[in-house]
């Protein structure tokens, strides 16, 4: 899966790759970051894990609504380096409604990165 992510990448105009972040208490859980594998298919002296960080713990976001997401979400993520411009790659496994992408772009961009891209790996369509 993280070759597949890479080299859907390569047509996407980046400087570092960001995994997103997870819970100490879900990492304990599950003994992993499955945004962190993701970006194991990516050269190591790109992947920043240490360019984003989860400062405050979350509910779950599975059975929450679209605006409950966001909310849930906001100020729980911070990017503690100054990104100076840099473009930004945003890895994560799942994307559903966008909540955990936007909390974090903004951690992001208020850290002064230029852009930044969300690849995930699987996403969920919207109803039509």
């Amino acid at each position: 899966m993280a070759t597949i992510l890479a080299q859907k990448a390569e047509a996407i105009p980046f400087d570092v790759v960001v995994p997103v972040p997870i819970a100490r208490a879900r990492r304990a859980e599950r003994g992993f970051n499955q945004a962190e594998l993701l970006a194991e298919g990516f050269p190591k002296h790109i992947v920043h894990r240490d360019y984003l960080k989860r400062i405050r713990y979350t509910k779950p976001q599975v059975g929450l609504s679209a605006p409950d997401r966001l909310i849930n979400l906001r100020g729980a993520f911070v990017a503690p380096h100054p990104l100076d411009g840099a473009k930004v790659l945003l890895v994560d496994d799942v994307t559903t409604t966008g909540g955990t992408a936007i909390a974090c772009t903004q951690a992001l961009l208020d850290a002064g990165a230029s852009e930044v891209r969300l690849l995930a790996f699987a996403y969920q369509e919207k109803p039509d």
